[in-house]
């Protein structure tokens, strides 16, 4: 009687452990991305022009319209190359002031396509 109770214990003790073990696994923090808004060159533009495109685009007489940008890198130039116009799967996104926007997390994707401007 004894040892049955004692292998219950350890059924008990080792299902709490890989129940843990799975869920600790699930909330690995991805990586960190910057999400930046950017003209049709790559330009980094401040956030408004990116959360009301449409004014940007009369206010400023252009004809593109900017978007956000996640990760890359600023040229020499001041041109963005080799980002995402879309975050990675599971990122965390950031502002360039370190400011969390958002938190990837298991489950949490999305598709996306990577560019770079210039040459």
């Amino acid at each position: 009687m004894l040892n049955e109770k004692k292998t219950r214990t350890i059924q008990a003790s080792l299902i709490s452990a890989l129940a843990a073990t799975v869920l600790t696994g699930c909330s690995r923090p991805g990586p960190t991305e910057v999400r930046r808004c950017v003209d049709d060159k790559g330009k980094e533009l401040p956030d408004s022009a990116c959360e009301n495109p449409s004014a940007y685009r009369s206010s400023h007489g252009v004809s593109y319209f900017p978007f956000w940008i996640y990760g890359g890198s600023r040229g020499v130039d001041g041109i963005y190359r080799g980002f995402r116009t879309s975050p990675s799967d599971g990122a965390t996104v950031v502002t360039p002031a370190g400011k969390t926007i958002s938190r990837g997390g298991f489950g949490s994707g999305s598709s996306s396509s990577s560019s770079s401007f210039g040459g």
